[in-house]
């Protein structure tokens, strides 16, 4: 069972970064669509969080930042893959080593 994460809690997030699902999960909104994903991770910002990081597999990732812009990056494209066991835990962390070093959130 999923509890809700408290209010409180997401008001403090900088970023949060959830997946798809986890998105889903975590606003009780679809996110089949791109639109879907938009439209659920502005509910997340609407509770306090001031940029959502959403990873989408194979489609990359979206960023809708605290201004209300935008931001997609398509996913790297690979030969084959075994297992996409912790990809996202390696975006995440790739994410947060760029952050830390000053690069833009374009970059």
């Amino acid at each position: 069972v999923d509890d809700p994460l408290p209010e409180e809690l997401v008001q403090l997030c900088s970023f949060i970064c959830p997946n798809e699902t986890e998105l889903a999960r975590l606003t009780g909104l679809p996110t089949s669509t791109r639109e879907e994903v938009e439209l659920a991770a502005a509910a997340v910002r609407e509770r306090g969080a001031k940029n959502v990081l959403v990873t989408l597999g194979a489609d990359g990732s979206l960023l809708l930042q605290e201004d209300g812009s935008i931001i997609t990056e398509p996913a790297s494209p690979v030969e084959s893959i075994v297992d996409t066991t912790g990809a996202g835990d390696r975006f995440r962390g790739a994410f947060a080593v760029a952050f830390v070093r000053g690069q833009s959130l374009q970059e």
